[in-house]
Protein backbone atom coordinates (compact mmCIF):
# COMPACT_ATOMS: atom_id res chain seq x y z
CA UNK A 1 0.00 0.00 0.00
CA UNK A 2 0.85 3.60 -0.52
CA UNK A 3 0.78 4.57 2.46
CA UNK A 4 3.50 2.27 3.54
CA UNK A 5 5.99 4.51 1.86
CA UNK A 6 6.94 6.48 5.01
CA UNK A 7 7.69 3.51 6.59
CA UNK A 8 9.82 1.75 3.78
CA UNK A 9 11.52 5.00 2.95
CA UNK A 10 12.89 5.04 6.72
CA UNK A 11 13.88 1.67 6.84
CA UNK A 12 15.48 2.29 3.61
CA UNK A 13 17.61 5.19 4.92
CA UNK A 14 16.36 7.03 1.96
CA UNK A 15 16.43 10.75 2.82
CA UNK A 16 15.31 12.21 -0.66
CA UNK A 17 13.88 9.84 -3.52
CA UNK A 18 14.02 10.27 -6.65
CA UNK A 19 10.12 9.85 -8.30
CA UNK A 20 10.57 8.25 -12.16
CA UNK A 21 6.97 8.54 -13.65
CA UNK A 22 5.61 7.79 -17.05
CA UNK A 23 3.33 9.81 -19.42
CA UNK A 24 0.03 8.76 -17.96
CA UNK A 25 0.60 11.54 -15.02
CA UNK A 26 -0.01 8.81 -12.00
CA UNK A 27 2.63 10.80 -9.88
CA UNK A 28 0.43 13.12 -8.97
CA UNK A 29 -1.11 11.74 -5.99
CA UNK A 30 2.12 10.52 -4.82
CA UNK A 31 3.86 14.06 -4.91
CA UNK A 32 0.86 15.16 -2.35
CA UNK A 33 1.39 12.17 0.44
CA UNK A 34 5.17 12.51 -0.34
CA UNK A 35 5.48 16.10 0.61
CA UNK A 36 4.18 15.74 3.80
CA UNK A 37 7.61 13.94 5.09
CA UNK A 38 10.17 13.90 2.51
CA UNK A 39 11.49 16.12 -0.34
CA UNK A 40 12.31 14.81 -3.18
CA UNK A 41 13.44 15.15 -7.12
CA UNK A 42 10.79 13.96 -10.28
CA UNK A 43 12.11 12.23 -13.58
CA UNK A 44 9.50 11.12 -15.92
CA UNK A 45 9.52 9.67 -18.92
CA UNK A 46 7.88 8.98 -22.12
CA UNK A 47 8.70 4.76 -22.98
CA UNK A 48 8.10 1.42 -22.36
CA UNK A 49 11.94 0.97 -23.38
CA UNK A 50 13.68 4.00 -22.33
CA UNK A 51 16.44 5.47 -24.82
CA UNK A 52 20.27 5.52 -23.41
CA UNK A 53 20.43 9.31 -23.74
CA UNK A 54 17.08 9.74 -21.26
CA UNK A 55 18.70 7.10 -18.67
CA UNK A 56 21.64 9.36 -18.89
CA UNK A 57 19.61 12.68 -17.86
CA UNK A 58 17.84 10.28 -15.22
CA UNK A 59 21.36 9.61 -13.87
CA UNK A 60 22.52 12.96 -14.15
CA UNK A 61 19.60 14.19 -11.95
CA UNK A 62 19.24 11.91 -9.38
CA UNK A 63 23.47 12.97 -8.66
CA UNK A 64 22.79 17.09 -9.07
CA UNK A 65 19.44 16.80 -6.96
CA UNK A 66 21.24 14.37 -4.54
CA UNK A 67 18.95 11.57 -4.00
CA UNK A 68 19.41 8.44 -2.37
CA UNK A 69 16.45 6.24 -2.93
CA UNK A 70 14.26 6.14 -6.30
CA UNK A 71 10.28 5.47 -6.29
CA UNK A 72 9.08 4.08 -9.75
CA UNK A 73 5.05 4.72 -10.37
CA UNK A 74 3.75 4.21 -13.27
CA UNK A 75 3.65 0.90 -16.07
CA UNK A 76 6.61 -0.75 -17.16
CA UNK A 77 8.85 2.25 -18.73
CA UNK A 78 9.19 3.64 -15.15
CA UNK A 79 9.86 0.78 -13.45
CA UNK A 80 12.36 -0.01 -16.30
CA UNK A 81 13.85 4.05 -16.44
CA UNK A 82 13.91 3.68 -12.78
CA UNK A 83 16.24 0.32 -12.96
CA UNK A 84 18.31 1.79 -15.28
CA UNK A 85 19.01 5.05 -13.13
CA UNK A 86 19.97 2.87 -10.53
CA UNK A 87 22.21 0.74 -12.46
CA UNK A 88 23.98 4.04 -14.36
CA UNK A 89 23.59 6.35 -10.95
CA UNK A 90 27.14 4.63 -9.56
CA UNK A 91 28.71 4.24 -12.50
CA UNK A 92 32.16 7.12 -12.32
CA UNK A 93 31.55 7.59 -16.49
CA UNK A 94 28.12 6.70 -17.27
CA UNK A 95 28.47 7.83 -20.98
CA UNK A 96 31.35 5.49 -21.61
CA UNK A 97 29.69 2.45 -19.36
CA UNK A 98 30.54 -1.14 -20.20
CA UNK A 99 27.87 -4.09 -19.22
CA UNK A 100 31.24 -4.94 -17.30
CA UNK A 101 31.12 -1.75 -14.94
CA UNK A 102 27.84 -2.20 -14.24
CA UNK A 103 27.04 -3.65 -10.79
CA UNK A 104 24.76 -3.76 -7.63
CA UNK A 105 24.52 -0.10 -6.50
CA UNK A 106 22.80 -0.26 -2.51
CA UNK A 107 20.51 2.34 -4.30
CA UNK A 108 16.69 1.75 -2.89
CA UNK A 109 14.22 1.45 -5.67
CA UNK A 110 10.91 0.87 -4.36
CA UNK A 111 7.85 0.03 -7.23
CA UNK A 112 4.64 1.21 -7.46
CA UNK A 113 3.25 0.12 -10.28
CA UNK A 114 -0.36 2.01 -11.21
CA UNK A 115 -2.17 -1.24 -13.57
CA UNK A 116 -1.48 -4.63 -14.65
CA UNK A 117 1.64 -4.89 -17.24
CA UNK A 118 4.30 -7.19 -17.74
CA UNK A 119 5.71 -7.18 -14.10
CA UNK A 120 9.02 -5.37 -14.98
CA UNK A 121 8.96 -4.17 -11.58
CA UNK A 122 10.21 -7.66 -10.34
CA UNK A 123 12.82 -8.35 -12.11
CA UNK A 124 16.46 -6.98 -11.97
CA UNK A 125 17.28 -6.69 -15.76
CA UNK A 126 16.16 -3.86 -18.03
CA UNK A 127 15.86 -2.87 -21.54
CA UNK A 128 17.40 0.13 -22.97
CA UNK A 129 17.82 1.60 -26.54
CA UNK A 130 21.02 2.17 -28.04
CA UNK A 131 21.57 3.71 -31.20
CA UNK A 132 18.53 2.04 -32.41
CA UNK A 133 19.18 -1.75 -30.81
CA UNK A 134 17.99 -2.80 -27.78
CA UNK A 135 20.01 -3.71 -25.57
CA UNK A 136 19.56 -6.01 -22.27
CA UNK A 137 21.24 -5.09 -18.82
CA UNK A 138 21.57 -7.21 -15.80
Amino acid sequence: SILKLEELLARGGVVKPLIVSDARGSAWFLKAYLERFVQYAVFETTSDAPDYRDVLRGARLFAEEECDGIISIGGDGAAEMAKLIRLFSRLDDAEGYSRAKVRLTGVKHIAVPDGSGDGKEAIPEAVMVKDGKRERIA
